[in-house]
């Protein structure tokens, strides 16, 4: 089974606790119009989706003093997804399995 939040809360320790319990996908209820179908698809498709604001969050959040402890791979996964790839799309970018992307995005 997999789970798409659809929310309007979106700081990080929500977004962090739902991506660490496996969510699948992330979408605000303020882009329901735009991005409910490619996003259901993308879940659907197993490679997960998640609204731009709630990526770009987790990225500005990566300061350069990295305070969050990131590794440069899960840094690198984050910069990916803030440029609205999915889960696919990052794995084949950075050469690693899906699996591994959701794995990022989880300690993220």
């Amino acid at each position: 089974m997999r789970i798409l939040v659809l929310s309007n809360i979106h700081d990080h320790d929500s977004v962090k606790s739902i991506l660490t319990n496996g969510a699948a996908g992330y979408i605000l209820k303020g882009n329901l119009t735009q991005d409910l179908i490619p996003t259901l698809q993308a879940v659907h498709q197993g490679t997960g989706a998640f609204s731009t604001e709630i990526v770009q969050q987790l990225a500005t959040m990566t300061r350069p003093d990295n305070p969050y402890n990131l590794t440069e791979r899960e840094i690198d996964v984050l910069k990916a997804m803030a440029q609205g790839f999915t889960f696919n799309d990052v794995a084949e970018q950075l050469h690693i399995s899906v699996s591994t992307v959701k794995y990022h995005m989880g300690n993220i």
